[in-house]
């Protein structure tokens, strides 16, 4: 065997050896992505607040949350939605629809990450909190 052949084994089994040690005394969350668990849109439907059905507002609510699980995949449902919860949140100053707001936009901006609407939304959430 010519002597270059011979070194470029060796320095191969060299690395080989090298990874092998530092992959086995690092976890393998190297090489492994973690999975994150999205929840369906049905799941986010049945957590949000339902509010007050006898104000106006309250009213849109109910309509918007039909709709939104009629047509789950609907980015327009997720967002006005949103805005509902926003507007709730305005009118009787209950930061539970903080979290309602910030649950839909995520979910909104999930279908479309770009969405201007979802993002103003988004930006309203987080600063008022």
């Amino acid at each position: 065997m010519r002597p270059s052949l011979r070194l470029l084994i060796s320095g191969i089994l060299i690395l080989v050896a090298f990874f092998t040690v530092h992959i086995t005394n690092n976890p393998v969350h190297i090489l492994v992505k973690p999975s994150v668990i999205v929840p369906t849109p049905s799941e986010i439907l049945g957590q949000l607040p339902t509010g007050d059905i006898q104000s106006s507002t309250g009213k849109a609510l109910a309509a918007l949350l039909l709709k939104t699980r009629s047509q789950p995949k609907e980015l327009k449902n997720w967002v006005l939605l949103g805005d509902t919860f926003a507007q709730l949140q305005r009118e009787t100053e209950d930061s539970c629809y903080f979290d309602a707001a910030g649950t839909v936009y995520t979910e909104a901006l999930r279908l479309a990450s770009k969405n201007a609407t979802a993002l103003a939304g988004m930006a309203w959430v987080t600063g008022g909190k």
